[in-house]
């Protein structure tokens, strides 16, 4: 099908005024044909179709052949068949006045029709002075003679729409194809010989015609333009030869003035250089550096102070350092007394926030500068502000931390976990076995209930209202629980050995938020609009090896977090947000997931990932979920898991898996 369309809009115009002309002929004749068969099958099915049960009726209404028939039973039947393959009929059955069958016969060789005519006939037997009933059935069958109109039609149809789409074809080609063709010779004629004095002639007064007319008009055009051109052109040869003169005369000039220019000229282009080549080292600097003159104006700003503050160097020179980098003003003591004292000040972990919003951290180095001046050859003094940013260094030095804490609480946990889950285990065996034994339905519980003649129904009876059922149940349940516990404590403590497959991220995380939304909590903000969860999904991205099962309990985890943090914000003037994004950077596919709830303190940020931490009331959660989601990435996945969040504003976890990972055995 695509090929045909290249294949059409390539062709010639005449080509695709012939396709559709045949197309709506070839369709219009379809639709006759159709039309005209429906039409007489209907009209026969209501006229035609009883002819054949009629003649039957005429043949079998003589006394004779019935008497016949009864007579000779044996006789009749192959004189039956014979007459059925001679005619249509489909089945013949005598009754007497009783409505007893006296002769029957039933045409076995031909297939049995769908819809069938029958016909009822009283015929007097003289013989037997009695009268019989005839129940006829014979196949509805057409007329030949119909059938043959039909066919002549469908021709006559055939043949008429071919004469007119040839003659349509032919009319086309006057009104349409005639004319286009004489436009492209006359723009094949002014594009090989260059005759602009041709023009087109214009056959009609339709689309063709006004395009006709607008051809000769930009002909008219053109050849005024060539005029003009050539006018010009010799307006231009008379001023080049004054221009000539003139140059003669200003030659000598020039070549006097050229050694004082071409002197100047490389004394400007090394000092140029320098310059550029200073400020490319400068700008070249993975710090921001801001030198300022004594009265702290800032004087030079390099690129990456640029890239910082988003602060063009036009913008920032000859400005207060103070006014263009407001969080220095509380550390003004600082950079006074590193002018003051001509040493080397520092200021450590600087949070500035970036034009993309983002708190980073930076350590300040205050460098005194003296310098002399070209004006009267005097020494004046100023300083260099470097800003160092050391955010990541911050957090790896976090992550360092975190991972030593993770090996010590691995180890306390795995064992734990086994002094726990002996006696857990004890405990929800023995509840279920109290239940076991309680059941009324165990043969064993009704033999012994009946020999010590208690009733066994009146006893769960008691049991149920007393409460004993409901604290049995939640014993187990409270058992489970605790259970759950230990094995997260055990997988926590214990090298993962599954095999990772490449899974689709966007399809996993699109089922996680399903599953997310039969949280009951999140159902009901989703339902109120108090939070919208938005997904921005990478097309492009390919599948990252990991295990489906775990990635979505990291997920549901950040999800129902960040849920919970955009409930406790005090007075929301906002829509809850929760974004998660999916990209691929480098050998690394990134899930980042952000909210805009109340956000963490720098002390709590540092402790998230510690197992048993948590800022929700008693109850509301184990503080488990972030330690077992950071060891699921990092060590199940050998990716990273790093967070952001500023109070109030809201917090931004971002995991990172490889896309070429592999679980050592």
């Amino acid at each position: 099908m695509a090929s045909f369309r290249r294949y059409l809009a390539n062709d010639s115009i005449s080509g695709k005024l012939l396709t559709l002309l045949i197309s709506v002929t070839v369709s219009l004749v379809l639709i006759a044909c159709g039309a005209l068969t429906i039409t007489t099958y209907l009209i026969s099915k209501e006229y035609n179709i009883t002819q054949p049960l009629h003649q039957i009726e005429a043949l079998f209404g003589n006394p004779v052949l019935i008497t016949y028939l009864l007579e000779s039973p044996e006789t009749s039947k192959p004189f039956l068949a014979n007459l059925s393959s001679l005619t249509s009929l489909q089945s013949l059955n005598i009754l007497d006045a009783n409505k007893t069958s006296l002769l029957s016969y039933q045409n076995t060789e031909s297939q049995p029709e769908l819809s069938t005519e029958q016909s009822q006939l009283a015929v007097y037997l003289p013989q037997k002075k009695q009268t019989v009933t005839l129940v006829l059935a014979a196949k509805p069958s057409l007329s030949n003679v119909l059938v043959l109109a039909i066919h002549i039609a469908i021709l006559a149809i055939i043949a008429t729409a071919g004469l007119i789409c040839i003659l349509a074809i032919r009319r086309v080609k006057h009104i349409i194809i005639h004319p286009i063709l004489h436009l492209i010779e006359q723009a094949h004629t002014i594009s090989d010989y260059d005759n602009y004095n041709v023009r087109a002639t214009k056959f009609n007064n339709d689309e063709i015609g006004i395009l006709a007319t607008s051809f000769n008009k930009m002909l008219n055009k053109v050849q005024a333009r060539d005029q003009q051109l050539i006018n010009a052109k010799d307006q231009a040869e008379k001023a080049s030869q004054q221009a000539q003169t003139l140059a003669l005369e200003t030659q000598r000039t020039n070549k006097k003035l050229a050694l004082e220019v071409q002197v100047r000229t490389h004394i400007e282009q090394k000092l140029t250089d320098l310059k550029k080549y200073l400020s490319d080292i400068i700008d070249s600097m993975p710090s921001a550096l801001i030198a300022i003159e004594q009265s702290q104006h800032i004087q030079q700003w390099n690129k990456q102070a640029s890239t910082l503050f988003g602060i063009t160097e036009s913008d920032a020179c000859g400005k207060s350092v103070y006014g263009v980098i407001t969080c220095l003003k509380k550390h003004q003591d600082t950079i006074s007394k590193a002018l003051a004292l001509n040493q080397a000040q520092t200021i450590e972990k600087v949070a500035i926030k970036h034009p993309s919003q983002e708190v980073h951290y930076f350590d300040i180095v205050v460098y005194p500068l003296t310098y002399s001046a070209s004006a009267n050859n005097s020494s004046k003094k100023g300083a260099v502000i470097r800003l160092d940013d050391i955010t990541q260094r911050l957090f790896i030095e976090e992550a360092i931390v975190q991972n030593e804490k993770m090996i010590s609480v691995g180890g306390l946990a795995a064992g734990m976990a086994h002094e726990i889950n002996n006696p857990l285990g004890g405990i929800v065996h023995n509840a279920q076995n109290i239940q076991r034994r309680l059941s009324p339905s165990l043969i064993k519980n009704q033999e012994l209930a009946a020999r010590l003649h208690i009733d066994i129904q009146s006893l769960n009876q008691y049991l149920e209202e007393r409460g004993i059922s409901r604290f049995l149940n939640n014993i187990q349940d409270a058992g489970q629980r605790a259970s759950k516990i230990v094995n997260n404590m055990l997988q926590f403590s214990r090298r993962s050995n599954r095999v990772l497959q490449p899974t689709q991220l966007n399809t996993l995380i699109t089922r996680t938020l399903e599953i997310a939304h039969s949280d009951l909590a999140i159902k009901q903000s989703i339902e109120l609009n108090t939070i919208k969860i938005r997904t921005y999904f990478d097309p492009l991205l390919d599948k990252v090896p990991c295990i489906s099962n775990e990635i979505e309990q990291v997920l549901l985890n950040l999800i129902k977090n960040a849920a919970y943090a955009i409930h406790q914000r005090s007075s929301p003037l906002t829509e809850g947000l929760i974004n998660i994004k999916t990209e691929r950077k480098e050998q690394q596919a990134l899930i980042i997931v952000e909210d805009n709830g109340v956000g963490m303190t720098a002390d709590v940020r540092t402790r998230i990932f510690e197992p048993f931490f948590t800022t929700k009331e008693v109850g509301s959660g184990t503080g488990l979920g972030l330690s077992v989601s950071y060891f699921i990435i990092t060590n199940n996945h050998k990716g990273q898991m790093q967070v952001r969040s500023t109070p109030t504003e809201g917090t931004r976890f971002t995991i990172s898996l490889p896309l070429a990972a592999s679980i050592a055995a």
